[in-house]
């Protein structure tokens, strides 16, 4: 993987990641740049068009402070630093940031705007970054921006976001869609009981119950949320010796909204949601913050409180993914021990003495939930609050469902890919919605059609029936990981699984190789796992569904 060696602070204990480094070793007997290893340091692919820095030498980065990654660039105070800012209509004023690492001693920053300067930082804070707007007066099309700073070091200077006067109600249908993320929950998660803030907020849009993830893991997943393809399309399914970037050319659905007038802020608490592998692209402001299993829902809800408060006048786009939702949960709280008695059964580690029982097992994730439903709670408070209410789109959902594997099973089972998908949104009326959905491709069509902007050729989603969509009689998954490829079509009949060797290397799906064929009963919009008999005279014809789907 290409990147700066520029050094960097990074997330983990230093001994941390040479026990990574070492396995790594070991296992493929030399040391690899994986992209799931990656921490902060300034990375060079992946980025979003980035139209103002065509008039500068400099190299564009991704670049993070305080875990914050910004597209931009590193200039010294020798070079200097010159902007040619060109526009197809009046400006009316102009955003950009900077900022620099902890240890550096830049002690003022200008920016003038044709010799003028328009503004100044004195004494600018370190890992983070300061942003600036600047009003651009007359009727201006073009202008020369410069930067300046006294002191040393590097300074780290954003790519600048530009409004040309264009309103929001004249750009956008929906002033704001914020879509969030639940990391490996299933449909059956979210319910009165055990969600009853999540229930209540979205009891008033559409529930959907019969949705289905494409890729099984968080990883294909979210790769496909980003650019509504199939797994086996965009690649990025292995996050080992053969791993893959999303293709430069394909336009994802956070630059798209960013084209299209959006402001676009993306969270990702998991390495599988990574900017390494292309998933910042489009994003203005991007938080990487893995590997934080507890409560890191409450600092999502802030920066995106904040965000939205920010831009009370713009239309946003926020992608919050919440990992506490997924194992190991570590709902170590008070409200564990005291207010979850009606989630211990079973035997387990977590005991109780009660009516001369002692026989109860704490279940970590419903716990984490109804913790987490408290704080999603708070958030749709504030949020029926905004005047822009009316005129937003909220939706839940997840990447995947539940990761355990049955031995002897089928990979694809159907709490493994089952996700749940609400909607609210003021051009939706109040129902149940029990038509097929394939969860991670259809989102974008589906989030692109509510900001009114024409969705790619190359996009396998499809529009949400429930927004005028042509109907699904069927969902489709798939898992492209090192030597086997596992498929599953569910219909409202059967669900057919499908395993056959796979290529890593050159990515062949070897059809003809079948391994295994299964075919369980449906009932009622779930597996029964009771098999069905696939005649042989009838595997040609199976096969053949699974072939047109790769040959979208």
């Amino acid at each position: 993987m290409k990147q700066s060696q520029t050094t960097h602070n990074t997330a983990l204990p230093g001994i941390f990641q040479f026990l990574k480094k070492q396995a790594v070793q070991l296992r493929y007997g030399k040391e690899l740049k994986l992209r799931k290893n990656w921490y902060y340091q300034p990375l060079s692919e992946g980025l979003h068009g980035l139209e103002f820095f065509k008039s500068t030498t400099l190299t564009p980065h991704w670049l993070t402070l305080n875990q914050e990654l910004r597209a931009g660039v590193m200039i010294d105070q020798k070079k200097g630093f010159i902007l040619e800012i060109n526009a197809t209509e009046d400006i009316e004023w102009i955003q950009c940031a900077v900022g620099a690492l902890k240890k550096s001693e830049i002690k003022r920053v200008r920016i003038s705007i044709d010799d003028k300067c328009k503004a100044e930082i004195l004494d600018m804070a370190t890992d983070i970054w300061n942003d600036m707007r600047i009003k651009i007066e007359g009727q201006q099309t073009s202008f020369q921006l410069r930067v300046e700073w006294e002191g040393a070091g590097t300074l780290y200077y954003s790519h600048p976001f530009i409004n040309k006067g264009i309103s929001p109600k004249e750009a956008n249908s929906q002033k704001n869609i914020i879509c969030l993320v639940l990391d490996g929950i299933t449909a059956e998660c979210i319910d009165k009981d055990r969600t009853p803030h999540m229930y209540a907020f979205f009891k008033g849009g559409v529930e959907c119950s019969n949705v289905y993830s494409q890729g099984d893991w968080t990883l294909p997943a979210f790769s496909s949320m980003l650019t509504g393809q199939y797994p086996s399309k965009h690649g990025v399914t292995n996050p080992d010796q053969h791993e893959t970037v999303l293709d430069a050319k394909t336009q994802t659905l956070p630059q798209l909204l960013r084209e299209g007038g959006y402001r676009t802020f993306g969270y990702s608490s998991h390495l599988r949601f990574n900017p390494a592998y292309g998933h910042a692209k489009g994003f203005e402001r991007f938080f990487f913050r893995p590997l934080a299993y507890d409560h890191n829902y409450v600092q999502q809800i802030h920066e995106a409180i904040w965000q939205l408060e920010a831009h009370r006048d713009e239309p946003n786009f926020l992608f919050l993914h919440f990992f506490d939702s997924h194992p190991p949960y570590k709902p170590f709280t008070y409200l564990k021990n005291v207010l979850t008695k009606p989630f211990r059964t079973g035997d387990s580690s977590y005991r109780t003495k009660e009516d001369g029982d002692d026989r109860y097992e704490l279940d970590d994730r419903l716990t984490k939930l109804k913790e987490m439903d408290l704080a999603f709670g708070m958030f749709f408070s504030y949020l029926k609050e905004q005047p822009w209410f009316d005129q937003s789109t909220v939706i839940l959902t997840a990447d995947h469902g539940v990761t355990q594997v049955q031995e002897k099973k089928p990979l694809l089972l159907f709490d493994r890919v089952n996700i749940p998908l609400f909607v609210r949104s003021s051009e939706l009326s109040q129902h149940k919605n029990s038509d097929f959905v394939e969860g991670n491709v259809d989102l974008m069509a589906s989030i692109l059609h509510l900001a009114q902007i024409e969705t790619p050729p190359n996009v396998d989603g499809r529009l949400w029936s429930f927004l005028g969509g042509e109907i699904r009689n069927q969902a489709f998954s798939e898992s492209l990981y090192r030597k086997v490829y596992s498929a599953v079509i569910r219909d409202h009949s059967n669900c057919y699984h499908f395993k056959c060797p796979f290529d890593e290397i050159t990515r062949k799906i070897s059809f003809e190789a079948l391994e295994s064929l299964t075919a369980y009963k449906r009932v009622n919009g779930r597996d029964v796992e009771e098999d069905v008999v696939v005649e042989n005279n009838q595997q040609g014809d199976v096969q053949d569904k699974f072939r047109k789907y790769l040959e979208v």
